[in-house]
């Protein structure tokens, strides 16, 4: 009996067939689809948690930088230490992150600022405190930074302490130590510095864990919620004594629906499946050619830059000549968005992309990097002179800024340069030192160039 007549004689059995194999179909769409949703997804996530761990290092590096800078000034001056509420003052108002700095001559605690409840600390003795005491005296004999945490505090609260042993010179070949200067850096403190829960969807929840060196066990000491969902993304952040671990994942979970199909159902529909892959592959590639520039700016995207990057540091090594980069970042670009709204803030990120774009050369290259950043790489720079110079010519890109009925405004610019070969080799360094000058610019610790 042909189809067709089996067809006629049994329309029902047919009409079932055909119901079940576009329900069928469906499922399969619906899978493929939440897969692809899934997988964009996690790669938001991967990323956004890649630059939060990037930020979470940089603020802690720059945070416990502050006793560096207590220890110079009280070696310097022979151990006077009248001037330490002034100079905690200025540390403090210049980095967020900082929560407390402490004096601690002969190894007690003997001075605090802000006072308050970290005045419990005074005249804790790191010397003779068995917890403290084997830490203390390596950052005595190794004359260098050592960092505790995080860990309970004393006054409550858990924070990361950094100690910088302190000497005094005195004409002899051996110093005269005078104590430790300590940053008590607050976790809280830290994670408000970074804006941590404003890197993440609303959706997202994080926990911040370390292998706690008694027990080697994982130590989870930051959390926005009780419990991570299944498979969160995690990256390893590096901080000075140790490593940290983010990890990530939405508050329900990804949603991953296609985990709960059986295996063998999805293998017997591979057609199907082969069909619907083709399709989505396309859809793919043609978004991929989307995101290759800012859809705001009209810049090249992140992704481009790199990879124009990597081709002229490849030219660059063949023909033996030198490469600037300069980050750039807009100073309160925030306090402009909450101020005058996000359409304003848009105009501004437009306005400084197309002065960028006509301040510099033929041949150079600038990119936004994401949100209110920027990169500009400048394909022939012969000295730091020259790099001085167009560090200058980009930060002053952000005066008058004509913005319609509002007149004009002055964005303050940071920038942040570094040549090739000078100060790396490679792309993920160059970029990574411009980072870290353009930062320290910002907050006024470095020189223009």
């Amino acid at each position: 009996m042909n189809l067709a007549r089996r067809i006629r004689i049994y329309p029902r059995l047919f009409e079932g067939i055909a119901i079940a194999a576009v329900a069928l179909f469906t499922v399969l769409t619906l899978v493929l689809l939440e897969y692809k949703n899934v997988s964009d997804l996690r790669t938001e996530y991967a990323e956004q948690a890649r630059l939060a761990g990037n930020k979470i290092e940089r603020q802690l590096t720059y945070s416990l930088s502050s006793t560096y800078t207590l220890a110079t000034l009280i070696s310097s001056g022979g151990g006077d230490v009248s001037e330490f509420s002034r100079i905690a003052d200025e540390l403090l108002r210049a980095n967020k992150g900082i929560s407390c700095l402490q004096l601690a001559p002969d190894g007690i605690v003997s001075a605090v600022y802000p006072p308050g409840r970290n005045e419990q600390a005074i005249g804790h003795n790191l010397l003779e405190d068995p917890l403290r005491r084997q830490q203390a005296l390596a950052s005595m004999d190794n004359r260098s930074l050592t960092v505790a945490g995080p860990l309970e505090l004393i006054q409550g609260g858990m924070a990361v302490i950094g100690r910088y042993p302190v000497f005094i010179p005195d004409g002899s070949k051996q110093d005269r130590f005078w104590g430790f200067a300590i940053a008590l850096i607050e976790l809280d403190d830290l994670l408000d510095a970074v804006e941590l829960g404003a890197l993440f969807p609303t959706e997202a929840a994080y926990t911040l864990s370390r292998i706690e060196p008694q027990q080697q066990k994982p130590q989870v000491f930051a959390s926005s919620i009780a419990a991570l969902p299944d498979d969160p993304l995690a990256v390893d952040i590096t901080v000075p004594g140790g490593m940290w671990k983010l990890a990530v994942a939405p508050h329900d979970g990804w949603g991953a629906f296609y985990q709960r199909i059986d295996f063998y159902f999805v293998l017997g529909m591979a057609t199907i499946i082969s069909l619907l892959i083709h399709v989505i592959a396309n859809q793919q590639a043609s978004l991929s050619l989307s995101v290759m520039h800012d859809e705001l700016t009209g810049l090249p995207s992140r992704a481009l830059f790199m990879e124009q990057f990597h081709t002229a540091l490849s030219q660059a090594q063949r023909n033996q000549h030198k490469l600037g980069l300069f980050f750039l970042d807009l100073d309160g670009f925030k306090g402009i968005n909450d101020r005058y709204g996000h359409a304003v803030g848009d105009q501004v990120l437009k306005e400084i992309a197309t002065r960028l774009r006509n301040t510099v050369r033929a041949g150079d290259l600038v990119a936004r990097f994401g949100g209110d950043e920027f990169l500009v790489l400048a394909t022939r720079v012969h000295t730091q002179q020259e790099l001085a110079a167009m560090q200058k010519k980009l930060q002053a890109q952000g005066k008058y800024c004509v913005l319609g009925d509002l007149g004009s405004l002055d964005i303050g610019i940071s920038v942040g340069a570094c040549l090739y070969p000078d100060q790396g080799m490679d792309v993920e360094t160059l970029v990574a030192k411009a980072d870290i000058h353009m930062y320290r610019n910002k907050n006024g610790q470095l020189p223009i160039h």
